[in-house]
Parts: structure tokens; sequence; C-alpha cells
């Protein structure tokens, strides 16, 4: 959990030395809960899933040499709550989901650029979906995939396909 009991980035060396890379201080983040990507200059991206600004969560980038830039702070209406890892579509723009937050609080699909630039493609709405818990997954035609824990026909939740445009 780090020092703080915000969460934190550790890494390994290749003889089993783990140390801190970054500890999060409530204000850039807590919670921290899914895997990092990496990028192709190297960079770590992730999510917490709460803290931040707002208590809604973030979205950062960590250099390798452990200083971290916020990207986004959620703050309800553009998602709350992000909880799966992100993923880079073949189009270099980051790809997520929150939990919660949206239009109907039941959660969102995002799109952000490498800069930071945040766009909701989907705000969940019960009928399509609520709650989605995991990351995305990008289709060999540029799609992206993803499941929402509860909404759909039986509110036993969905699986959906969404373009990049939402």
């Amino acid at each position: 959990t780090g020092p703080g009991g915000y969460g934190a980035v550790y890494e390994m060396t290749t003889n089993g030395v783990v140390s801190i890379l970054f500890s999060f201080g409530g204000t850039n983040g807590t919670d921290p809960k899914s895997r990092l990507i990496i990028d192709t200059d190297g960079n770590f991206y992730g999510v917490t899933q709460s803290g931040g600004t707002n208590n809604t969560g973030t979205v950062f980038q960590l250099t390798p040499s452990g200083t971290l830039t916020t990207l986004v702070q959620f703050s309800g209406p553009n998602g709350a709550s992000p909880f799966g890892e992100l993923v880079q579509g073949t189009d270099g723009n980051f790809y997520g989901t929150t939990q919660s937050g949206g239009t109907n609080n039941l959660g969102t699909v995002f799109q952000m650029t490498p800069s930071g630039a945040l766009a909701t493609l989907v705000s969940f709405s019960g009928g399509n979906g609520a709650a989605p818990w995991a990351g995305l997954v990008e289709g060999t035609e540029g799609n992206f995939y993803g499941t929402t824990e509860s909404g759909g026909v039986s509110n036993r939740g969905t699986l959906f396909q969404i373009t990049t445009n939402g």
C-alpha cells in the first residue's frame, strides 16, 4: 500500500530487490488497483480508483525514474472510479472505463490523448450496461470490447463493442 497508505508503484531488479518507484499521496490519486501499461517511449500509464482533487480517481503517467504527471482528474460527470487497466489503441490514444460517474452515474468508456485530453465515448444508462470493472480489449478491426457488471436485459451485465468515436 505504500508508506502513506494510499498506494505505490514498485520496481524490482532482476536480482529480486524491490523498491518504491512512486508513493501516492491522496491529491495525486489513491488506490491504484490495475496493472500499468507502458508506451513506446518507456513511460508507464495507469489509473487510481479514488483520490485526486475530487476523490473520484485519476489517470497518470509515470516515468521510469519515478516522476508522476496526473493527466486526468475525474469529476463525476466525466466518469468516476476507474478500475480496469488502460489500453493504448493503434491510434495512439488511451482507452479505459470508469465504474461510476457519467451522465447516469453508471460508468463510462473514455478516450484520452497522450497529453491528457479526455473525451467520454459512452455514459452507460443501464439498458446498455452499468458498472464496467474491467479494462477494454482492442480488436483487429480497431473497435474496443468490454464488459459491465450489471445492466442489460436481465441486469446481469453486458458484453459491448465500441468504436473510437463512440
